[in-house]
């Protein structure tokens, strides 16, 4: 356990404490007056300039960087970050934020692995079967499932080393 020393007057101060730590953190508290040492666990958050994406039709997909994706992403699904508008995919009524629950009935958590399937539909000039999953409240339910027919174009990885003519698997 790595011990915390100083005064942390705030979370900010915790946030930058911990930085670069990773694994069992040992805090020293005072509550009500009297002292006491909290283990806390801190994860290492990826680095966003490490960040691989996918753009296909209009969209952009990745993976989700935010602190509780274990809860409110527990497959590891791959997120819509954003859709452009009077694209392919904004045309047939897809958002951004929402999961990509299947792809031609198959789930995928892994970018490249996504590319391949979706370059292989764009070279067959195939359309492919998407159902996103959207967090929303409704009667006995968090999330909504919608299906979508696409036509898949322009697929490329996206992110900040990534070159012009990378291919899926590069």
């Amino acid at each position: 356990m790595v011990p915390l020393s100083g005064p942390s007057g705030n979370r900010v101060d915790l946030i930058h404490a911990f930085r670069g730590s990773e694994g069992d953190i040992a805090v020293n508290i005072i509550r009500k007056g009297r002292p006491q040492t909290l283990s806390l666990a801190v994860l290492v958050r990826p680095r966003m300039i490490d960040w691989v994406g996918l753009h296909f039709s209009g969209l952009v997909v990745g993976k989700e960087l935010m602190r509780d994706a274990n809860l409110s992403n527990p497959n590891d699904e791959i997120f819509v970050l954003d859709v452009a508008s009077a694209s392919v995919g904004s045309v047939v009524g897809l958002d951004a934020y929402s999961y990509l629950h299947t792809i031609d009935v198959l789930s995928v958590s892994d970018i490249r692995q996504l590319c391949s399937q979706l370059s292989q539909a764009e070279n067959q000039s195939r359309k492919v079967k998407i159902v996103t999953r959207s967090a929303t409240w409704g009667y006995l339910t968090a999330s909504e499932y919608s299906l979508y027919d696409l036509k898949i174009k322009d697929v490329k990885l996206v992110g900040p080393h990534v070159t012009d003519g990378k291919t899926c698997e590069g």
